[in-house]
């Protein structure tokens, strides 16, 4: 996994940690992607779009909402994102509003197959190169209660199980004389997660997020060749090997303009290092329907050699609802 990518994990920690929580009348929308990095659903139809850019990479999200009824809505994603390759994301998301307090939701999305590459030296002093193609799948449920009531201070937890299931090939070609058959690699990330809000003067919002992980095998060694004297060569599995991850954020509203700030902890497994980011995020509400919003984050990971690696992002996007 390249120091980018892991970056981007990192970012996506405070993504959802510094969006401002949104209150629809005395109910609230259950938070559909507690794992990825998207927009909460605020309970009206609409159209919102995002582009979001790094150091190394691009990304552009379209996403259309739809409120069945009072209790049923529904939300559909579709985002790409350019780097060393090109990659696709769909996700359909179902939230259901049992009561006044009590919003359960559901999601699913899939990246099909992307491929990148890469160059690399042997110690023999020849050249390799190595190819990837992966693909992912990940489903989310989510349980939220919320106080719903109509004081200054007021109280949202939630809790969600979810799993990523990754699957890569990676191919070896070299001019020396090591002949490798493609290497197939599969693995799955479970994820537990409880978050709580707290809204304080009906203004700012204290919010806190913690997620522990689960793998069927350890990521830090899936999808690598190993060859003698040489070690382990390869990108491995696409997913920043995380045991448990923190975010506490801080928001609060002045009229139409709300800001939020959003912070990050990851560990990674068998304290291999970490991963740090902050995220600084506002939004505007130029009228009834419509609302821009922008973003600008930083995320820090150094890894089991304390090597340490950056990235910057910055985020534009909009939604207009009906």
């Amino acid at each position: 996994m390249t120091s980018n990518e892991m970056n981007r994990e990192a970012v996506k920690l405070v993504a959802k940690s510094a969006t401002p929580r949104k209150r629809v009348g005395s109910r609230v929308r259950a938070a559909l992607f507690v794992l990825v990095c998207a927009p909460s659903v605020v309970g009206a139809d609409g159209i919102a779009a995002e582009v979001s850019a790094g150091s190394a990479w691009i990304a552009s999200r379209l996403s259309g909402m739809w409120d069945v009824d009072d209790r049923f809505a529904l939300q559909l994603d579709y985002s790409v994102t350019r780097s060393e390759s090109y990659a696709q994301n769909g996700a359909l998301s179902l939230s259901y509003v049992a009561s006044d307090h009590w919003s359960l939701g559901l999601s699913g999305s899939w990246s099909p197959a992307s491929m990148s590459s890469w160059s690399t030296t042997l110690e023999m002093d020849e050249d390799a190169r190595l190819s990837a193609v992966s693909s992912t799948v990940s489903l989310v449920a989510t349980a939220t209660y919320d106080t719903a009531g109509d004081t200054d201070h007021e109280t949202q937890a939630g809790l969600s199980l979810g799993v990523d299931h990754v699957q890569s090939q990676q191919t070896f070609a070299c001019m020396c004389d090591a002949e490798l058959a493609p290497l197939w690699s599969q693995l799955s990330r479970f994820a537990i997660n409880a978050s709580v809000s707290r809204t304080e003067y009906r203004d700012t919002d204290l919010g806190l997020d913690a997620t522990y992980y689960i793998y069927d095998v350890d990521p830090r060694y899936a999808g690598y060749f190993r060859l003698p004297g040489i070690g382990q060569l390869g990108s491995g599995i696409a997913i920043a090997p995380l045991r448990y991850a923190v975010a506490p954020s801080v928001g609060n509203r002045w009229g139409k303009l709300t800001g939020t700030l959003g912070l990050a902890y990851g560990e990674n497994l068998a304290d291999e290092g970490f991963e740090l980011a902050a995220n600084v995020r506002f939004h505007y509400k130029l009228s009834r329907e419509l609302r821009l919003s922008a973003s600008i984050a930083r995320a820090w990971n150094v890894d089991a050699f304390d090597e340490l690696s950056t990235s910057s992002s910055l985020s534009l996007g909009g939604k207009y609802a009906w």
